[in-house]
């Protein structure tokens, strides 16, 4: 949709409702042209903003989405706008060279498995792997790559993990973020490691450099299912983990979380992907958007 806004002063307030469709400036609606209701489905949408100042011509490019709140885990959420397509934006392969790399021993629990890739490759390693997810879509999904023993549907918010015994392994990659009460769940997943095991874990950090800086626009919010994404940090992590016995051999923070066609993100993404002493100051003052965490369970005393 477009609609012609005269001089924007600092301060005045423009709102894009995508629903209606309309455009207000400081609560007034302003006339709309080429409006059409967007795909419910599809999330992310593109602001194209046109100013003349001064006898000067100014344009920014900026990309959005649309809040989601209660809605569920299904297809658009794998083959969308979150991800366009999950299963090539799996690394298995990275996966597996990080399992051999410390060692991990057989019965694995992959926690968030979504539609069972990494779970299917751990298998066809020869691991005893387990797969839960609180997505009905992706489970049915899993089920067809590794069979219904071997993945079952769960909210570990409010659920049990849906499988007996204890665990070798604990593959958490991606998932601590979406759950509401993460301490809570890093607990009871804790509850069943064996004495040894292995948690090798991937999530987001609340504390990093890109959240200071862009605030409610952090792509961290991007996702509608980052419920306890402000909790994590690699400051509660190692608290949580130290608590629950767990012996940390790595943890590590970096990257820059950003997308989108907006100019100056694209330009600060290159600035920190191009200069190494960017990359090392990410790491060293822990303010990179990701934490990688690989920690053995101590055995009880």
């Amino acid at each position: 949709m477009s609609s012609k806004v005269d001089f924007l002063r600092s301060g005045d307030v423009l709102t894009i409702d995508l629903r209606r469709p309309s455009i207000t400036r400081n609560g007034r609606i302003l006339e709309v042209k080429e409006a059409s209701a967007p795909d419910p489905s599809y999330r992310r949408f593109i602001t194209e903003i046109h100013q003349l100042s001064q006898g000067k011509s100014y344009c920014r490019l900026c990309s959005h989405y649309s809040p989601f709140t209660k809605k569920a885990i299904q297809r658009d959420y794998y083959f969308g706008d979150d991800y366009s397509n999950y299963p090539v934006q799996t690394n298995t392969k990275y996966a597996l060279d990080l399992l051999l790399k410390h060692g991990c021993r057989n019965r694995l629990l992959d926690v968030g498995c979504a539609l069972g890739v990494y779970t299917k490759a751990f298998v066809e390693a020869g691991f005893d792997a387990y797969g839960t997810d609180i997505s009905s879509f992706a489970i049915d999904q899993a089920v067809r790559l590794v069979g219904p023993d071997r993945v079952k549907c769960a909210d570990l918010d409010t659920e049990e993990i849906p499988f007996p015994g204890s665990f070798d392994t604990i593959w958490m990659w991606d998932v601590l973020e979406h759950f509401a009460r993460p301490s809570a769940v890093l607990e009871k997943v804790s509850q069943r490691a064996a004495p040894g095991a292995t948690l090798l874990l991937h999530t987001s950090n609340s504390e990093s450099l890109s959240h200071r800086l862009f605030g409610r626009d952090w792509e961290g919010y991007s996702d509608y299912s980052h419920q306890g994404v402000d909790d994590v940090n690699c400051t509660s992590l190692r608290n949580w983990l130290v608590e629950l016995g767990w012996d940390i051999n790595a943890l590590q923070s970096s990257g820059v979380w950003m997308s989108g066609i907006d100019s100056v993100m694209l330009r600060l993404q290159e600035a920190f992907d191009s200069n190494p002493e960017l990359t090392v100051f990410l790491e060293e003052a822990e303010l990179g958007d990701f934490i990688t965490v690989i920690a053995s369970k101590a055995p009880k005393s």
